[in-house]
């Protein structure tokens, strides 16, 4: 439940922020792109730290000082007028997930070994079913924020905080410190030390971080195209779209996992992501046939999803060797979060540039199609090489 009270509290305000500070700021598509991989700078590339903090002050006190600075970030949000106070309330919105996140997911990758080891269900399932949680909250939280379009942007940000003030009681009352293999826990430093020197992480690191960075896109992209054609009004709806689309597809995905293996489903998580960023580029520029065309291009990049997510979350709690795991999944969504503040400024400077014309935004998508299937065939690439050297290394060898 939880979770779906946090997705519904983000996406009830996120994805109408371009919107906002399109239409009512005034600010360029470059400055909107700049801003909104700030937020995502701030949120992925401090999971390291968070999840660092996780492994030093517990998970649960973790996890209710992040949803405290969520609510002090849409406060800032729901009151600001300019660009540096947009900047303080995006920061902050970012740098609450860095706290909350990395908590959280090292929970359930905690309980989802137990499950395993007890033979309820695998680990991989337990994420599955928590990101169709999350997508819940990202059904209601559009719709209600579609709703609310009518009303002040300041009124939308302010139901947001009192959303997560309420969470925030919810997870004082019930949400548990789980128990773990690491409860001697040396320094923040010491944390992070060991997760930098895991290799093989830092490669699934990277694989997440080409995922992460597409998904990322959504906030810019989604609402440019549909701005292009006059159809900004289903911006909302198209999130429901897709997330209904996660609602109905995850438990079928999970049981692809379990039967082609984590690797194949990485290799095909990636294809159909990046052929996704493709269609966009081929239809016609009419507003059916845009609208078409981003919903096309949210459901492959969702089914994408569906097989990359719980494949790697699992593979990397696995290489973790069950240790420090908030640390190595906040460390995975830093380096997450450095690719995507490059991938949004990219994009909306791109817009600003060329994506004027039907052409110029068809060699958008292209350029972010070839990047994600490109990225993640050389990482993988790079991960079975890896893989063979450890294979062939003398017994005894270190490395």
């Amino acid at each position: 439940m939880s979770i779906v009270g946090f997705n519904i509290g983000f996406y009830l305000v996120v994805p109408f922020l371009a919107v906002h500070l399109a239409d009512d700021l005034g600010l360029a598509a470059g400055v909107i792109g700049t801003v909104l991989g700030l937020r995502m700078l701030a949120q992925q590339g401090l999971f390291f730290l968070g999840g660092a903090l996780a492994e030093r002050l517990g998970y649960r006190r973790t996890a209710l000082s992040g949803i405290a600075v969520r609510v002090t970030g849409f406060g800032v949000l729901a009151v600001a007028d300019s660009l540096a106070t947009v900047i303080t309330g995006v920061l902050l919105v970012g740098a609450a997930a860095a706290l909350f996140a990395p908590a959280v997911e090292g929970a359930n990758a905690a309980y989802g070994r137990q499950l395993e080891d007890a033979g309820v269900l695998p680990r991989a399932e337990v994420f599955g079913l928590e990101q169709m949680a999350g997508r819940v909250g990202m059904v209601m939280g559009p719709i209600l924020g579609a709703l609310l379009l009518t009303v002040p942007f300041a009124w939308t940000a302010g139901i947001a905080a009192a959303l997560f003030a309420v969470i925030g009681m919810l997870f004082l009352r019930w949400f548990p410190e789980p128990p773990r293999h690491d409860a001697d826990v040396v320094s923040i430093v010491g944390v992070l030390r060991v997760v930098a020197r895991n290799g093989e992480f830092l490669a699934y690191a990277g694989l997440w971080a080409i995922q992460l960075a597409a998904v990322s896109l959504v906030y810019l992209m989604l609402p440019m195209e549909l701005a292009a054609v006059g159809a900004d009004r289903f911006v909302g709806w198209a999130y429901v779209v897709a997330a209904l689309v996660v609602l109905g597809g995850q438990i079928p995905m999970l049981r692809i996992i379990a039967r082609i293996g984590n690797r194949r489903a990485l290799i095909w998580g990636f294809l159909i992501m990046g052929g996704g960023f493709a269609v966009p580029s081929i239809v016609p520029v009419t507003p059916l046939w845009v609208v078409m065309g981003v919903l096309g291009w949210l459901v492959l990049l969702n089914a994408g999803q569906m097989l990359l997510v719980p494949a790697l979350r699992d593979a990397v709690a696995a290489t973790a060797r069950e240790t420090y795991l908030s640390a190595h999944f906040g460390a995975m969504n830093s380096l997450g979060g450095v690719l995507c503040v490059v991938a949004s400024a990219a994009a909306g400077s791109a817009y600003a540039a060329i994506g004027a014309t039907p052409w110029g935004r068809a060699m958008v998508w292209l350029v972010a199609a070839a990047c994600i299937a490109g990225g993640a065939a050389v990482t993988l690439a790079a991960l079975s090489r890896r893989r063979r050297a450890i294979a062939l290394r003398p017994e005894g060898a270190s490395g």
